[in-house]
């Protein structure tokens, strides 16, 4: 078994345990909200990968997250990125489930900082011409932070700007290159957000 293929069974065990503590904290969950939040952006590829030569089309993510005290929450989330280098040859599609924990710091009534950080599991869609060569995937594991400053415009609304780190290391391309260059994704992701307690 691969060192990632390890580290997919461990995201999976980390999806269990936060499973444990939601239904652990049922009965707290009903006084308390729970947030959707969606977030659309720009990734900005950094570092010297191979992917430094994609530009970021767009990023979106899709996180619920649940309360387990006061300020703090857990999410379950996936991400989608969508990276090009000429869209007439060949563009990357991004999955990434993740799982990570939130801390919100009130700065007024309407005002929300919220820092936080997670990991996650990726796979890598790379499209290509049928002519040129065939379609591969990559696997990857990712782990990121984050910071979104939230604006309460509705009782139950907010709106907000994020920015985003995650790192991701997949297997490499060629068995016999196994150098970061070919076998780590690093990506910046400012983004608007809207969120929705229920």
């Amino acid at each position: 078994m691969s060192h990632l293929k390890k580290l997919s069974r461990h995201y999976l065990y980390l999806h269990f345990f936060f499973l444990l503590i939601l239904t652990y904290h049922t009965n707290s969950l009903k006084a308390q909200n729970l947030d959707i939040d969606l977030k659309v952006g720009i990734p900005i590829n950094v570092g010297d990968t191979f992917l430094k030569h994609y530009d970021g089309v767009i990023v979106s993510e899709l996180d619920v997250s649940y309360p387990i005290g006061l300020d703090y929450s857990v999410f379950l989330g996936i991400g989608y990125r969508r990276l090009v280098t000429d869209a007439s040859v060949f563009y990357v599609n991004l999955y990434s489930p993740r799982a990570g924990i939130k801390k919100s710091f009130s700065v007024s009534e309407l005002i929300a900082i919220i820092p936080g950080v997670h990991v996650g599991y990726s796979r890598f869609n790379f499209i290509f011409k049928p002519d040129v060569v065939d379609d591969y995937s990559l696997d990857g594991f990712s782990l990121g932070t984050g910071i979104t400053t939230k604006l309460k415009i509705r009782k139950k609304l907010h709106v907000g700007l994020s920015i985003d780190y995650t790192a991701t290391f997949m297997d490499s391309i060629e068995e016999d290159i196994d150098t970061p260059f070919y076998s780590e994704y690093h990506s910046v992701s400012p983004g608007l957000t809207i969120s929705y307690q229920f």
